[in-house]
């Protein structure tokens, strides 16, 4: 398995394996079919004919949550900790 130089994000380990590389992009792109199913139900049934306050509210919750669920699900694949601020040097002091 090749591990791969990650980006310079605080929290998150300087490399990452290509196997958990794989898997979120498998998450991106999976979030990107329903994200696409999200915009045919927009274009398909909130026509100007058929415009629901309600509706649209439930369609942007649905949508919200679909995107957090796959960020989190790429969080706990990259596993990112805690990080140390400035500050907590003066605390050690």
């Amino acid at each position: 398995m090749t591990d791969h130089k990650g980006l310079p994000v605080k929290g998150y380990a300087p490399t990452q394996s290509s196997r958990n590389i794989a898997f979120v992009d498998r998450l991106k792109e999976l979030e990107e079919r329903y994200i696409r199913l999200h915009d045919e139900i927009l274009d398909t049934w909130c026509t100007a004919d058929n415009q629901e306050i309600l509706q649209d509210q439930w369609l942007r919750e649905g949508l919200k949550y679909v995107q957090i669920g796959s960020s989190l699900r790429g969080r706990a694949v990259f596993a990112p900790g805690r990080v140390t601020l400035p500050e907590d040097d003066d605390a050690a002091a």
